[in-house]
């Protein structure tokens, strides 16, 4: 059976919130759906490392989640610079429609 998913993101929802009636309970219970949460990251990272299967280190990872985002941020800049020149493009193609009209009453 799949878990649901917390309000919070990325993690799961271990041990549901309790109702609106115990604040300080759903409190606890997003704490210990973060501690699990990571408790199992690390537990997986260490078996795997054990095991043999994954030779990346934390700092491998941590280069890895530092060129996704600055993968990212180039694909945003790269969408923000094709969106600049597609308007540049309708605007010369407006001048010159407008030049043509110009030309077409000066006959």
């Amino acid at each position: 059976m799949a878990k649901k998913k917390s309000k919070l993101p990325g993690i799961p929802n271990f041990f549901p919130p309790l109702g609106p009636h115990y604040p300080i309970g759903n409190i606890l219970a997003a704490g210990a759906n973060i501690a699990t949460y990571y408790g199992l990251q690390r537990f997986s990272r260490e078996v795997a490392k054990l095991m043999g299967v994954s030779g990346a280190s934390i700092e491998a990872e941590i280069a890895l989640n530092r060129s996704k985002v600055s993968l990212a941020r180039q694909e945003t800049e790269l969408a923000k610079v094709k969106a600049l020149s597609e308007r540049q493009i309708r605007l010369l193609d407006i001048r010159i429609a407008e030049k043509e009209l110009d030309m077409d009453r000066a006959r």
